[in-house]
């Protein structure tokens, strides 16, 4: 539970700032900005991106790996199926397919091993 605290708060913190800069984007009172915006915005994407993909990589090859009842296996593949819709958050075309498609995949294993 550590753990899924730890990078919790990792991505939590990209998640609300995306969130904000989008909001901030909505307002036409700063549209002069708009263009910053758009590339921060895109930089935290792509920061977001990269620690979940980290985060499902060590789940998957450490924690899942070594959990042997069934309440464990639960836990983490819910935890790999929410890091996969926490880039879906942002993601578009391709990649917003392929992390609905992760998350949906781990959601179901979940799902049948609970």
């Amino acid at each position: 539970n550590l753990l899924s605290v730890g990078f919790k708060n990792l991505i939590s913190s990209r998640r609300a700032a995306w969130r904000t800069v989008g909001a901030i984007e909505q307002n036409d009172k700063y549209s002069e900005y708009s263009a910053d915006c758009a590339n921060y915005k895109k930089k935290i994407e792509g920061e977001l991106a990269d620690q979940c993909k980290k985060v499902i990589k060590i789940v998957k090859d450490h924690s899942l790996a070594k959990a042997t009842e069934a309440e464990s296996k639960t836990f983490y593949l819910k935890m790999i199926g929410d890091y996969y819709r926490y880039i879906a958050e942002t993601a578009k075309d391709a990649l917003l397919s392929e992390v609905t498609d992760g998350a949906m995949e781990y959601y179901n294993k979940a799902t049948e091993a609970s």
